[in-house]
C-alpha cells in the first residue's frame, strides 16, 4: 500500500509482482539507455511471457521507439501482446516476426 507522504491518506494498493516486474523492465531499458545507440529506434523483443509488455512500456518511456518486431512460439501470445501494447501505445508499430527454423 502506498501511502501520502504529508496526509498519510492511502493512495495505491500495488501488487507486490506486478512491482517486480516494473522493477525488472525499469533496470532493463536504464541499462539499453546507456549501452545502445543514440539513433536507435527499433527494439527487438524475444518472447511474449510476462515480462514482454512490461520491457516494452519500460524502454518506451525513456527513448523515443517506433517500431517493435517481436518473436514468439505461441501465436495466441503473440497476438495479445501486440493488442495490449498497441493499446497502451498506439504510437509504436509492434509485430511478430517468424525466425526460420532452418537457423
Amino acid at each position: 500500500m502506498i501511502f501520502n507522504r504529508k496526509t498519510g491518506v492511502p493512495q495505491a494498493l500495488v501488487d507486490g509482482t506486478c512491482v517486480i516486474y516494473w522493477r525488472t523492465a525499469t533496470i532493463s531499458a536504464l541499462g539499453a539507455d546507456f549501452l545502445a545507440r543514440r539513433d536507435v529506434s527499433k527494439r527487438l523483443v524475444l518472447g511474449t511471457g510476462r515480462f514482454a509488455s512490461f520491457m516494452v512500456l519500460a524502454h518506451a518511456s525513456i527513448r523515443p521507439i517506433s517500431e517493435i518486431p517481436f518473436w514468439s512460439r505461441d501465436s495466441n501470445k503473440a497476438k495479445n501482446i501486440v493488442e495490449a501494447v498497441s493499446l497502451a501505445r498506439p504510437d509504436i508499430k509492434i509485430q511478430s516476426v517468424m525466425i526460420s527454423k532452418s537457423l
